[in-house]
């Protein structure tokens, strides 16, 4: 199932909280389908204006551990970071058992994608945006993302948590009382359900609207709610 599938499955609106490189797909979704956005997350994300892609706002990262960390497959379809600069890149921050499930679970992702320019236009512009900033990010620099904020000029909102790349990792709790900070106060929680669910866009390899989302490398979308949020960050 694609990102877009999902979202026209919903009877309202949804909430696309996008981390990493799902800033990508989370754009082109949201100005593909603007009319059953309310808003977009970004979360330590990759945030593109018209025509940009990741490889061109990566390369202006000068505080990744990425980019000079990538091994390559040997026809350069695919790519993966080096074993011994996952932690150091990704989540210094976070506790030793999570350390080692990123390093076991660490797949090469297609590397096409990367360089598929966004087309972005008037509808996007129309979708309210938040981000939540990380300032010890050695994946998508600090630095980045205050330029990709400036440059994108409709943020609505910018939280900043002191944490790595995966503050849901990091510091769970405070991360879950920010996300649902965002939500609309007209949004009441009822029975274990919001009127608009969240989609958890986990940046594996949604780089683009139409190819399945994954989550954390499982391969699904999660409709999230206050009591399961965690739980489906951590699946």
């Amino acid at each position: 199932k694609t990102v877009s599938d999902a979202i026209k499955e919903q009877k309202g609106k949804v909430t696309l909280v996008a981390h990493s490189m799902a800033g990508i797909v989370a754009s082109q979704v949201a100005n593909n389908l603007a009319e059953k956005i309310e808003k977009v997350v970004y979360v330590a994300a990759y945030l593109p204006k018209n025509g940009e892609d990741l490889l061109t706002l990566s390369k202006k990262d000068a505080q990744s551990k990425v980019g000079g960390a990538l091994e390559f497959s040997q026809d350069y379809t695919e790519a993966k970071i080096k074993k011994d600069m996952i932690v150091p890149a990704v989540c210094a921050d976070c506790p030793d058992f999570m350390k080692e499930v990123l390093v076991k679970y660490h797949h090469a992702e297609p590397a096409k994608p990367l360089g598929e320019k966004v087309s972005l236009g008037a509808k996007f512009n129309t979708v309210p945006k938040y981000y939540i900033s990380t300032t010890n990010d050695n994946a998508v620099g600090y630095d980045l993302q205050k330029a990709m904020i400036a440059a994108n000029g409709g943020i609505k909102k910018v939280i900043e948590m002191n944490t790595s790349h995966l503050p849901f990792v990091a510091k769970p709790e405070e991360f879950v009382k920010i996300l649902t900070s965002l939500q609309s106060a007209q949004y009441h929680y009822q029975h274990n359900n919001y009127e608009h669910p969240s989609f958890i866009l986990y940046g594996a390899a949604e780089v683009a609207p139409d190819i399945p989302s994954f989550c954390g490398g499982v391969g699904n979308s999660h409709i999230l709610n206050s009591e399961n949020i965690c739980t489906a960050f951590r699946s």
